[in-house]
């Protein structure tokens, strides 16, 4: 009879045979592991085991590249816990496992973030998200209920003191249970940083806001070196992500900003396109969206009507 672990491997692409040499391998060298004391990490069979001793736990690594498995700081794969089988996501990290581990550990038993679950010897351990980042989730699925948790996500981290500086659908992802319902949670945790403490600016260019874009603005011709994260940047990206959501695309705007931030222009021609996006955004929000309903969350957002996350949960439409 197929085991509980090896059915569990089966079932995320891996052949029976090589699921089942894994588990024969960990069964042979586990008491001895056990006896020894060490951490282990070998990588001989046809997918790396790795053992710690601090927790008693064995680990299968599947470093198979998936869609969104590479990212700005390390790599994303599955791994497995034996006997159980249970998934779990294994981040190798590119540089140092400790800045992640830290923040990581503020946010311990937020239902609002994916938890760290393990330090293993070559990258970080987390619970497993069945569903995939936001761009993935089904149409039927962005509703206001899964609107709303992204904004509860986001105002647990500033309750933190923190600002989260990379907020977009692929660092949002979601659990989807049999009975269909939804949970969200936020990813990359790494990227978050104390508000009001000088930093660096993070993250992908194209959520980043008008304001960031004129602070960089005057870091390139007035030479002023640092940069304070504010939660406002963080509710310009939740904007664009939840329009993102909705429409299946950005706002038309974006790209200009994108543009004003990465290619060659001079001060003046930088403050002029800055004048202009400003306008296009003014005109957008005026005459594209409607002011109620999940646009009218992307309205506020946009303009800087509301000053923060939890101030949002108290539309109507959230009140559910």
């Amino acid at each position: 009879m197929t085991s509980l672990f090896v059915s569990s491997l089966m079932n995320h692409g891996v052949h029976q045979c090589y699921a089942e040499e894994i588990e024969t391998a960990i069964r042979e060298q586990k008491d001895s592991w056990q006896v020894d004391g060490q951490d282990r990490y070998v990588d001989s069979y046809s997918y790396p085991i790795e053992y710690s001793a601090a927790t008693d736990r064995f680990f299968v690594h599947l470093f198979d590249k998936g869609p969104h498995a590479t990212i700005a700081d390390g790599e994303i794969s599955k791994s497995f816990l034996y006997p159980s089988g249970q998934p779990l996501s294994h981040k190798v990290i590119f540089c140092s496992m400790k800045d992640e581990e830290a923040v990581c550990n503020r946010f311990a038993g937020s239902p609002h973030t994916v938890q760290l679950l393990q330090c293993g010897q070559k990258g970080l351990l987390f619970e497993y998200m069945n569903g995939g980042d936001l761009s993935q989730l089904p149409t039927e699925l962005r509703t206001a209920a899964v609107v709303k948790q992204v904004i509860q996500a986001v105002a647990a981290i500033h309750e933190k003191g923190m600002v989260y500086r990379d907020l977009r659908p692929g660092n949002i992802l979601f659990n989807k249970a049999e009975d269909g319902t939804v949970i969200i949670k936020i990813a990359n945790l790494k990227s978050a940083a104390k508000a009001g403490q000088r930093d660096e600016m993070y993250g992908i260019v194209g959520y980043r806001s008008v304001s960031l874009l004129e602070k960089r603005v005057r870091q390139i011709y007035d030479r002023i070196s640092h940069y304070v994260p504010d939660v406002k940047d963080d509710l310009w990206a939740l904007g664009v992500t939840i329009y993102e959501v909705i429409h299946g695309g950005q706002p038309p705007f974006c790209a200009k900003i994108q543009d004003l931030f990465l290619n060659s222009h001079t001060r003046e021609q930088k403050q002029k396109g800055i004048a202009e996006v400003k306008s296009e955004i003014n005109s957008f929000c005026e005459n594209t969206l409607v002011q109620h309903g999940l646009d009218g969350v992307v309205h506020d957002l946009l303009t800087g009507k509301v000053k923060s996350a939890q101030e949002l949960l108290d539309n109507p439409i959230f009140r559910t």
